[in-house]
């Protein structure tokens, strides 16, 4: 299957061309870190396709990017640490919204269709109805409120006394989600913590002693009756299946910013996770190597055909010499008893 990806280059309102690789999605980070020249050189190396066929196929890959040379805008969703490390993500936002100077830097959390949004296309068909079909679930206090090493979700409420009580969920988010506010009825029956620290960074090999990630946050004020979530891999639309589940009550959603549930639980709830000091330290030297190496590569490629193509011609000599030399042999053999 390889790593497909789909691409859009608009250069002008007129002019749009579509690509297709099948293997561009995995290093579609690395080569927004090269730069404008690296990126736009990698999209038109790909394979040049219709406009039916990037509509046929854009929404069913590992990969979509859409950049817009003309207004300055990239986008983009693919198979790179940005796509599933949140924390990581942040960082590579940062550092390329710095680099591309003048330019609109935007992560497609709703993939293909904020691709299709932005280009003006009509968007694709969203795949719910697997969704529609969840039991509806609820908290269960011989499961949820225990602390492991991997946390579907982490609950954070704030009750009528406004006191924040923190549950750590056995249940996944998005089922929680779509059962509405039935899913919390017995919270105050699951055992609830008054801290929790999810320590992202611990290094493995480690005796367990807390959990070290969670799929995602659900934040509820039972007084004002708002709720508030966040995952850590975002299905496009699903929102659409989730408010009619929560009538009466105020949705807002943050995506991957999992910072905000520390925020609204004053530190009550906390991340441990690499510093941003830590990742510019991988990401700034990878972005250094990275903008080189277009001139780097061709000056390597050129040295290394020019080597084979010495080498060629002296393997290509050397056997020209000994088939001449092979024909002398036969023709002083043939001649040499008509010679005595």
């Amino acid at each position: 299957m390889g790593h497909r990806a789909c691409f859009i280059l608009i250069e002008s309102e007129k002019e749009r061309t579509f690509y297709y690789s099948r293997y561009g999605s995995f290093c579609m980070d690395n080569r927004i870190l090269g730069g404008f020249e690296s990126l736009l050189n990698f999209i038109r190396d790909n394979h040049a396709i219709s406009e039916m066929e990037w509509l046929g196929k854009c929404g069913a890959q590992d990969g979509e990017m859409l950049m817009d040379c003309q207004n300055r805008v990239l986008i983009w969703n693919g198979e790179g640490d940005a796509s599933w490390n949140p924390v990581y993500r942040q960082v590579f936002l940062q550092v390329v919204r710095d680099q591309w100077q003048g330019w609109d830097i935007r992560f497609a959390y709703n993939v293909a269709q904020d691709i299709l949004n932005y280009a003006g296309y009509p968007q694709k068909p969203l795949n719910l109805e697997r969704f529609k079909d969840e039991p509806q679930i609820q908290l269960d206090p011989a499961q949820d409120g225990l602390v492991k090493e991997i946390l579907p979700g982490i609950l954070s409420i704030l009750d009528s006394n406004q006191q924040c009580r923190l549950i750590p969920l056995n249940l996944k988010i998005y089922g929680c989600l779509l059962s509405g506010p039935a899913f919390f009825s017995r919270w105050e029956e699951v055992p609830q913590l008054e801290k929790l620290v999810i320590d992202t960074i611990h290094s493995e090999g480690i005796d367990f002693n807390g959990p070290r990630w969670c799929g995602g946050g659900i934040h509820l004020n039972l007084l004002e009756q708002k709720m508030e979530y966040w995952v850590k891999y975002f299905i496009p639309g699903i929102e659409q299946l989730i408010a009619p589940m929560w009538p009466g009550w105020q949705i807002t959603i943050h995506f991957d910013e999992f910072v905000w549930q520390e925020k609204i639980t004053n530190g009550a709830l906390s991340f441990k996770v690499e510093s941003m000091s830590e990742i510019l330290e991988e990401l700034l030297p990878l972005k250094a190597w990275l903008e080189k190496p277009i001139a780097l590569e061709n000056q390597e490629i050129e040295e290394t055909i020019g080597k084979l193509a010495t080498r060629s011609y002296e393997l290509a000599l050397i056997i020209k010499i000994m088939v001449y030399l092979i024909l002398i042999g036969i023709l002083v053999l043939f001649l040499w008893p008509l010679m005595t």
